[in-house]
């Protein structure tokens, strides 16, 4: 593609390469206008001379068309790629899940001259509809060797895809005296029971141990045999120790602690174990509050079946700063 000013009187067929105003600020041709007779007339009752053009070569790929065919390969499953508009494409979610972004092919497609994608964060949250994506072509043509490119890295496999999430029962266990469970309840449970009704999940009252291991043992396994897909537990205090009572007591069910500790604030002292392949989530204290925090960044990916482990908290680090450190 050739880009640049030519005679006002070589311009008829090329695409106008910036927008035209008149004398009052208003606009009366936009950029990307092909330049034909009627345009021709404003541009010389304008009084000008020169201007700046853009003339596609027999081999070069147009701005939509080049965006469109991009998108409908970096789209996997779950992903929509919209129509084309000025060289962009969106590409938004067809159903309530979490995000999946293969960065490092989406790096290479960006290292492509000429094209641009933009994407949520790999794991974020997304609501059927949303935006997840952008395809952006700056020039208004690409090479058709550029177009074939990028075509063939993203037919590697999806960069952008969107895994479903699948509701399940959630057993809500409580920890702490007898004296403070009607607290428990209106405080953390009502907290919890929020944020997973929020995701479709059913959930009945929740359930009460007493702060001993044999105990948080034996709710545990009555939540497992009693058809929970998911457990979310939570005490009177923060989880502080593996050799706490929660993680005690997941191991006194033949449990298996995965993680205590994630590497996002707030969410801190989150506790991640499994029972008989259940996912045991023990919630931080910041769950009673209404920001994002760690929580709702590991509960939604246990939803889609995704298996976390150690590795997969830690790597949570980069973009983990969730709260304003003038106020914490």
């Amino acid at each position: 593609m050739k880009f640049g000013p030519i005679p006002l009187d070589q311009a008829e067929g090329r695409i106008l390469a910036h927008n035209v105003t008149s004398p009052d600020g208003r606009r009366i041709l936009r950029k990307g206008h092909p330049v034909d007779g009627a345009a021709l007339r404003i541009l010389r009752d304008l009084g000008l001379s020169e201007v700046y053009v853009a003339e596609l070569d027999p081999d070069d790929v147009p701005e939509d068309a080049a965006a469109a065919r991009v998108a409908r390969i970096l789209a996997g499953p779950g992903v929509e790629a919209g129509s084309p508009h000025t060289g962009r494409v969106n590409l938004t979610a067809e159903q309530t899940g979490v995000v999946l972004v293969e960065s490092e092919t989406l790096d290479r497609l960006n290292g492509i001259e000429g094209f641009t994608v933009a994407t949520l964060r790999t794991h974020t949250l997304v609501w059927k509809g949303d935006r997840v994506a952008t395809v952006k072509v700056i020039p208004y043509a690409l090479p058709w060797e550029a177009v074939a490119r990028a075509e063939a890295l993203a037919n590697e496999h999806p960069i952008v895809s969107v895994r479903a999430l699948t509701p399940r029962r959630v057993g809500i266990v409580l920890v702490g005296n007898r004296g403070a469970w009607d607290g428990l309840r209106e405080g953390l449970g009502q907290a919890i029971l929020g944020r997973v009704e929020k995701l479709g999940c059913p959930a009945g009252e929740p359930a009460f141990s007493l702060p001993h291991e044999r105990s948080v043992a034996d709710e545990l396994l009555r939540q497992v045999d009693g058809g929970a897909g998911l457990v979310v537990i939570a005490g009177e205090t923060a989880i502080m120790d593996l050799g706490d009572v929660i993680p005690r007591g997941v191991r006194t069910a033949g449990g298996r602690v995965e993680h205590l500790g994630l590497a996002m604030d707030p969410g801190h002292l989150l506790l991640l174990a499994y029972l008989r392949d259940v996912p045991v989530l023990g919630a931080p204290g910041c769950v009673r509050g209404s920001t994002p925090d760690g929580f709702d960044a590991i509960f939604p990916r246990l939803l889609t079946g995704e298996l976390l482990t150690r590795s997969d908290l830690q790597a949570l680090g980069h973009g983990g700063l969730l709260s304003n450190p003038r106020v914490r």
